[in-house]
């Protein structure tokens, strides 16, 4: 391989690993016959090994920067496509051709070169009709006026009748025996706590209790199945007092919460935190609860066994 002398023109083979170093044009000067330092188009200058460096009579064309850009092997040579300058109309489409027939796309610098470019729009107005187009009525021209209040009528609500059975929150209604309305989850917890439900509401209430249960809550407890066969059990004891439902389904919620607005002599028992809150707003309805493993009763003046809370 002959060796270069400075100022001839070069391009380096496409095994080289970087890319800022293709584009080689001319030789700067001679480090030992081996390696050489080479300036390229915009000025920068590297050096480089002999083996790396191909010499050129011709000046590199945009051809040439094509088959570097596209890392061509150095056997395959561009056709004698001449190169023409590119222009604002087709730089975007111009390709050259191989030998083995591959089509080359030019450089990513030239593919948006003819595009225009529009400027964005903005505080742009919506179209919309003139008010005094004659294609809309005169009726929808008018403004709207706003209806005067008439004092002179009545206004009429419907407030929910208030129970005889109370004198303000306090309800006379209740006395022993207590009729308490035991709740699904009162039941398991009762069992989680090791407490007999009759026992420890005479303990809670100091007086005779019945414990009720609905249609409801026993189906409630009949779906959940095997494991909660023991709280089953226990609700078919024959000192709990059976009260049918009328409703359908077997939601005990709405059932609990309709008996108590309907008759006033019962005492709801629940852990429920959602009934609980229906149960505040009904005045005049006690709520018994499980509380530091025993009973306690809430909105009950007269429960002297409750823990105080």
């Amino acid at each position: 391989m002959p060796p270069l002398n400075v100022g001839d023109t070069v391009r380096c083979e496409p095994n080289t690993h970087r890319t800022n170093q293709w584009k080689c044009r001319k030789v700067v000067a001679d480090l030992a016959g081996r390696s050489y330092e080479v300036e390229t188009e915009d000025g920068g200058k590297y050096h480089r090994n002999r083996r790396h460096l191909r010499q050129s009579k011709e000046t590199p064309t945009v051809a040439d920067d094509m088959e570097i850009e596209n890392h061509i092997p150095a056997e395959t040579t561009m056709t004698a496509t001449p190169a023409a300058e590119p222009t604002v109309e087709g730089a975007a489409e111009q390709q050259t051709t191989t030998r083995s027939g591959r089509t080359v796309r030019p450089p990513a610098h030239l593919k948006d070169y003819g595009k225009s470019r529009s400027t964005p729009k903005f505080a742009e107005m919506k179209r919309r009709i003139n008010p005094r187009d004659s294609r809309i009525n005169k009726k929808d021209r008018r403004k709207s006026k706003k209806k005067s209040k008439d004092n002179s009528k009545i206004v009429e609500r419907q407030v929910p009748k208030v129970s005889s059975a109370l004198f303000f929150q306090y309800n006379t209604q209740l006395g022993p025996p207590y009729y308490v309305l035991v709740d699904t989850n009162f039941v398991n917890f009762s069992i989680k706590n090791k407490l007999d439900i009759v026992q420890s509401m005479m303990d809670c209430l100091y007086a005779k209790c019945v414990p009720c249960i609905t249609d409801c809550v026993m189906g409630e407890l009949e779906k959940l199945g095997p494991k909660y066969r023991v709280a089953l059990r226990l609700v078919k004891d024959p000192r709990f007092e059976r009260l049918p439902c009328m409703h359908k389904g077997t939601y005990a919620d709405d059932c609990l919460v309709a008996r108590v607005n309907q008759h006033k002599c019962y005492i709801v028992a629940t852990n429920d935190k959602d009934l609980k809150r229906r149960l505040r707003r009904i005045p005049g309805v006690p709520i018994m609860y499980i509380r530091q493993h025993r009973y306690s009763i809430e909105r009950m003046p007269d429960a002297f066994g409750a823990p105080k809370v």
